[in-house]
């Protein structure tokens, strides 16, 4: 089987099927297969798309429906011990395939035994900023981030290296769609279980980099990304999340010298935060709320991470 398409569902019934419908579209000449994991969506339309995927339309597509929520990394991996594909797609069921993707990514895989994975833009038209891929955490960037400008400038350079219909190297792409050979993904052992949400990718692009492998990105095929849409339902959640990934990821993978001085401006940037959406307060009442929660909860969490490091 050429492909084996992979998206973990949480609350976003009516995202999924619009993702799944522009999906089967352009998926003409593949041997395919569609792979759907609900993480316990609370949400009672969730519980029906089951059933309407039992349509001949649908023919291609599993629907597996979990009794707790396993985070996207686990999801992950349940799904892809169901997959037959010899390609993993693993896409987020907010996005819309309106370019044929697949031919392009699967024959980039194909064609060199050194590229592991790759991933499309999934990030709207910018002419300025590129947040579809990017390197692993270090110092500087987190320095630049204290000042609210790292993301940005990484994604930056990201756009000025990408070169019409050409691909570049990078050190991870975007888990809204990324694209694992499966021999690959299952040589370095699939997502790392510690992570619930957020860095899960970023964890499993370094575990496929020490492996030897490259990781490519294609900027001049897209994916379109409503972007965040759980994220906007619960901003203190999200925000803890974030950070506490970020977190996981370098303590697992950084040397220690490396970790306390990155985990010090993490910290540092979180104080920058919490002052950022005090003042912004007046003008967005519910986010604000919602940041604030969420970084005064990190900030106790990293002074015991920090403190046990320098024991």
């Amino acid at each position: 089987m050429d492909l084996s398409i992979i998206t973990i569902n949480y609350n976003l019934a009516k995202e999924i099927k619009e993702c799944v419908d522009s999906v089967i579209d352009k998926l003409s000449g593949l041997e395919y297969e569609i792979i759907i994991v609900d993480n316990n969506s609370v949400e009672k339309e969730s519980l029906g798309l089951s059933a309407e995927f039992q349509k001949e339309k649908y023919k291609n597509l599993q629907y597996y429906y979990l009794d707790k929520n396993v985070g996207f990394g686990k999801g992950c991996n349940f799904g892809a011990q169901k997959a037959k594909g010899n390609v993993l797609c693993f896409l987020n069921p907010d996005t819309l395939i309106k370019q044929n993707i697949f031919p392009e990514l699967i024959a980039k895989l194909k064609e060199n035994k050194s590229i592991g994975m790759a991933g499309p833009c999934v990030t709207e038209n910018n002419k300025l900023f590129d947040y579809s891929a990017g390197f692993f955490p270090n110092i500087f960037y987190e320095l630049l981030n204290v000042f609210f400008v790292g993301r940005y400038f990484e994604a930056f350079t990201i756009k000025g290296k990408a070169k019409q219909n050409k691909a570049i190297n990078v050190d991870w792409v975007m888990g809204a769609a990324l694209f694992i050979k499966t021999d690959v993904f299952n040589k370095v052992g699939g997502f790392d279980k510690d992570y619930f949400l957020y860095f899960e990718e970023v964890d499993l692009c370094y575990k496929v980099i020490k492996s030897g492998y490259e990781i490519i990105y294609l900027p001049y095929v897209s994916v379109f990304h409503h972007g965040s849409l759980t994220v906007k339902k619960d901003y203190s959640f999200f925000t803890k999340m974030f950070y506490k990934s970020k977190l996981i990821f370098i303590k697992k993978r950084y040397p220690v010298f490396k970790k306390n001085i990155i985990q010090s401006l993490m910290l540092i940037q979180i104080f920058s935060q919490l002052f950022l959406w005090t003042a912004l307060l007046p003008l967005n009442k519910n986010k604000s709320l919602g940041k604030i929660k969420g970084l005064s909860s990190l900030i106790t969490m990293l002074f015991k991470n920090v403190a046990a490091l320098r024991d």
